[in-house]
């Protein structure tokens, strides 16, 4: 047993009701400084469009109004986990920093990727480190399930994969969606490599493979999730202002009700963001399909509107 000690801040681990306490006792720190700030657990993160010195000295005075109120409040941050990324391609080339537990001036390491709520985000936001460790952890679980088991019917496969392989894949693909035809064959091919541990239709091409299984492809379950997440904003199933995302065609005079205007983009990186890569695909569809009154009525008409979809490898091979 340890020795009694008195807490003087902090929270108990594990209890239900210490990160309902967490959160009201930092609740208040966005409203100290300029920067746009978002905070999850306890990890903090601040944006700021960096254009001029002036924007400069106002990011490091942010820095500074959180380091006097960590002070204040006894929470101190931790800063060897502190970095800075810059995004874009015009480099600043400046300098912040921060004070640590012991009163010296720290100065954060400026960084080209960081990892956030799972997914690694690189300064020119090609996600090509995330392709990498999904497809590392894919392939490391997948050897472990070949190693485990000598047999693999179709059912025990499809427990395995849909419930250890496919989800990591899967987690947050709307927000690093690959761009690069290299990205998708290096993902889908984590897909084909896992059909073929099933004895049965080992022999078989990857296109009979997915039918055999039922399994569609990874890129069609990707422009699934991408039209699942464009029709929750423009009915406002998630809590998302609409605006920030699409504008609505009001002179429209064909289609449905909720044609989206498409901006034109220069930059093949920006039109493959969402949802630009999902418009052209989403003002098409019958307005039965846009109009349906529950996400999971609009699964299901989308499954069956892309029905010839699901086993088609032609446009990623």
């Amino acid at each position: 047993m340890s020795y009694w000690k008195d807490v003087t801040s902090g929270i108990p681990q594990r209890s239900v009701l210490g990160p309902v306490l967490f959160i009201i006792y930092i609740n208040d720190t966005p409203d100290k400084i300029t920067s746009l700030c978002k905070i999850f657990a306890d990890d903090s993160k601040i944006h700021k469009q960096v254009e001029s010195i002036q924007d400069q000295q106002e990011l490091q005075r942010d820095l500074s109004e959180l380091c006097n109120w960590s002070e204040k409040w006894l929470l101190e941050f931790s800063t060897q986990k502190c970095k800075v990324v810059q995004y874009g391609r015009v480099n600043h080339d400046c300098q912040y920093n921060m004070v640590d537990r012991q009163g010296n001036i720290c100065e954060l390491p400026v960084c080209d990727e960081e990892k956030d709520l799972g997914i690694t985000f690189e300064s020119n936001l090609k996600f090509s480190k995330h392709v990498e460790n999904v497809t590392s952890r894919a392939k490391r679980l997948l050897g472990m399930i070949k190693r485990t088991f000598g047999h693999l019917d179709r059912h025990l496969f499809l427990i395995l994969y849909k419930s250890l392989v496919r989800p990591i894949i899967d987690y947050g693909i709307v927000v690093w969606y690959p761009s690069s035809k290299k990205h998708m064959q290096t993902i889908e091919n984590i897909q084909r490599r896992a059909t073929k541990l099933v004895n049965t239709v080992t022999n078989l091409i990857y296109e009979e493979r997915l039918e055999q299984l039922n399994l569609p492809t990874l890129l069609y379950r990707r422009e699934w999730y991408d039209q699942i997440q464009l029709y929750k904003i423009v009915n406002n199933v998630d809590n998302i202002n609409v605006e920030k995302f699409v504008e609505f065609n009001d002179n429209n005079t064909r289609g449905h009700i909720f044609k989206i205007i498409k901006p034109r983009v220069n930059k093949h990186l920006t039109n493959c963001t969402f949802p630009y890569r999902c418009i052209d695909c989403f003002n098409n569809f019958e307005e039965d399909i846009v109009t349906s009154d529950r996400v999971l009525a609009f699964k299901s008409k989308l499954d069956i509107a892309w029905i010839n979809k699901r086993f088609d490898t032609s446009v990623i091979y």
